[in-house]
C-alpha cells in the first residue's frame, strides 16, 4: 500500500497515482486543497508557495459562499478552480455561435419573405371589395379582381425609397394619396403611373386578346406600354390592347365606364362573349355563348341589375339571340 493512501477521504485515481509517482509530495496539504476544490490537476507544482496560495483562495471562496444567500449574485469562479471542463466550454461555445446563425438565418428568412411573397387581395366572382392601402391610398375591387402589393409598404422609408407599385388582375377603382414616391398599377400588358389621383384600370382580357384601358376622374395619368407613354387627364381614357401601344386619349362619360361601382353595366359595341364574360364574373354563374353569336356587337347601359336572368335576357333582346336556363348555369344560343 502506497504512503499516501488517504486515510478518510479516498482522492482520485489520477491524483492518488501522481502522489504516488512523487513521494517527496506534501500529500496532506494537497489532499486539503482537493477537498476544498473538487479537483486537483496530476501535474500541479507542489511548491510550497503556490500550495498555500491556492489553499488560502479557496478557503476564502469557500467560506463566501458559505455565508451567500440564494438570491446573491454567484461568486466568480478561481482561476484554478472550474465546475466547466475545457470540453464543456468549447461546446458552450459552439452551443452560442449555433444559436447566433439561427437568428441570423431567421431574419434573413424574414428579410426574403419581407420582399418575396406579396400581400393579395382578392375579390371572387359575386362579390365586390374596398381595401385601404398602408400608404392611405384606397381601391375599389370588382368581382373576380386579385390585387398584390409588395410587404415592405408596410414600412414608410421603403415605400418612399423603391415607390408604391401594385399588380392588378381584373378591375379597381384607385383613390391615390398624393405622396413624393410615385404610384404604378402594373398590369399585364401596360403600366399606368400616377403620383396622387383617381382612375379606374381594367385588366381583363377581351376576346381571347389582353387590354388594359385606364379612365381617369380626377387628375393627371401616364399610360405605359410598347415603349410608349400616353398621358390622360381628367375624364379621358385610353386602352393598350395586346403588346401594342396605348391609344390616344378620348373623352368619356365617368357615369357609363364606371357603372360597375354602383351595381350597372355600361357596354357599347362590346361582343356578347365580352358581355358575359362579365356578367358571369358579376353573378357568379356559368354563361357560355355558341361560336355563332359570340362576335354579335351589343350596346346597353344598365343602372341597376336585378339579375343574371333578366339582363342576359335585355342582351338578347338587343343581339337578337335567346337565352336557356341549365343546371349548371345559362347558354346563349341563336333563336
Amino acid at each position: 500500500m502506497s504512503t499516501h493512501e488517504p486515510t478518510d477521504n479516498a482522492l482520485p485515481p489520477e491524483v492518488q497515482s501522481w502522489l504516488d509517482e512523487h513521494p517527496n509530495a506534501d500529500a496532506d496539504t494537497l489532499r486539503e486543497v482537493w477537498q476544498l476544490s473538487g479537483e486537483v490537476p496530476p501535474a500541479m507544482d507542489p511548491e510550497p508557495e503556490r500550495v498555500d496560495a491556492m489553499r488560502d483562495a479557496l478557503r476564502t471562496a469557500t467560506d463566501t459562499d458559505r455565508g451567500r444567500t440564494d438570491t446573491d449574485e454567484a461568486p466568480m469562479a478561481h482561476p484554478w478552480t472550474t465546475d466547466r471542463s475545457p470540453a464543456k466550454r468549447i461546446r458552450s461555445r459552439w452551443a452560442g455561435r449555433a444559436l447566433g446563425t439561427a437568428v441570423l438565418l431567421m431574419l434573413l428568412a424574414a428579410g426574403l419573405y419581407l420582399f418575396a411573397v406579396p400581400t393579395r387581395i382578392t375579390a371572387p366572382p359575386g362579390q365586390t371589395q374596398t381595401v385601404s392601402l398602408p400608404d392611405g391610398s384606397r381601391a375599389e375591387l370588382n368581382s373576380g379582381t386579385t390585387l398584390r402589393y409588395p410587404r415592405w409598404w408596410r414600412l414608410p422609408p421603403l415605400r418612399s425609397w423603391l415607390g408604391r407599385s401594385v399588380h392588378l388582375e381584373g378591375e379597381a377603382f384607385f383613390a391615390v394619396t398624393e405622396t413624393d414616391a410615385p404610384f404604378r398599377v402594373d398590369t399585364q400588358n401596360a403600366t399606368v403611373r400616377v403620383l396622387g389621383t383617381r382612375f379606374n384600370v381594367q385588366a381583363r382580357p377581351i376576346d381571347g386578346r389582353r387590354e388594359t384601358r385606364v379612365v381617369v376622374t380626377e387628375g393627371r395619368v401616364a399610360l405605359a406600354a410598347g415603349g410608349a407613354t400616353t398621358r390622360l387627364d381628367s375624364a379621358q381614357t385610353a386602352a393598350v390592347q395586346g403588346l401594342g401601344r396605348p391609344s390616344a386619349p378620348e373623352p368619356v362619360r365617368l357615369d357609363q365606364r364606371l357603372a360597375w361601382q354602383r351595381g350597372g353595366f355600361s357596354f357599347a359595341d362590346a361582343s356578347i362573349q365580352a358581355i358575359t364574360a362579365e356578367v358571369g364574373r358579376r353573378f357568379d354563374v356559368s354563361v357560355s355563348v355558341r361560336d355563332d353569336v359570340e362576335a354579335r356587337p351589343v350596346t346597353l347601359q344598365v343602372t341597376d341589375a336585378e339579375g343574371a336572368a333578366p339582363l342576359l335576357r335585355d342582351i338578347c333582346r338587343a343581339a337578337g339571340c335567346r337565352v336557356d336556363s341549365t343546371t349548371t348555369g345559362f347558354v346563349i344560343q341563336p333563336r
